[in-house]
């Protein structure tokens, strides 16, 4: 069996496409784009509005005295740095008593360097040459 051949069937389109529904589709398309566009720029106002009021507003409930537990955010770390260096240049640099019932006081560094270096480190007790036993015979 052979097929027939048709005339009218050419195996593409013979018409041309419609070019006004695909136009109103684009319109639309960028239509809705823009208004989607000005849509988010009003809610996005509105939330950055929303949030300023919410910053500058202090709720009523918050007791603003109250400090929290430790440990506790610093506030200005560089400057917390400098006071603590401070106070660890002044300890090392000046006298204190610690107990003066005992004696027992700080003196500067530098001081503490020349008394080492004139006297001598404290040295621990040579062991004996027999291995270290210092005791009698066995």
């Amino acid at each position: 069996m052979q097929q027939e051949h048709h005339p009218t069937r050419s195996g593409h389109e013979t018409t041309d496409a419609d070019v006004k529904p695909i136009l109103r589709f684009l319109f639309g398309l960028f239509a809705l784009i823009a208004l989607v566009l000005v849509g988010m720029t009003f809610f996005f106002d509105f939330l950055h509005e929303r949030y300023e009021q919410a910053a500058t507003q202090i709720s009523p409930r918050v007791d603003t005295r109250q400090i929290p537990p430790e440990p506790r955010l610093q506030v200005n770390p560089a400057e917390e740095r400098k006071e603590v260096r401070n106070w660890e240049e002044q300890r090392l640099h000046s006298y204190e008593w610690i107990d003066k019932n005992t004696g027992v006081f700080r003196i500067p560094i530098e001081r503490a360097m020349e008394l080492v270096a004139q006297s001598g480190l404290p040295a621990r007790h040579k062991a004996a040459p027999d291995g270290g036993s210092s005791g009698g015979s066995q």
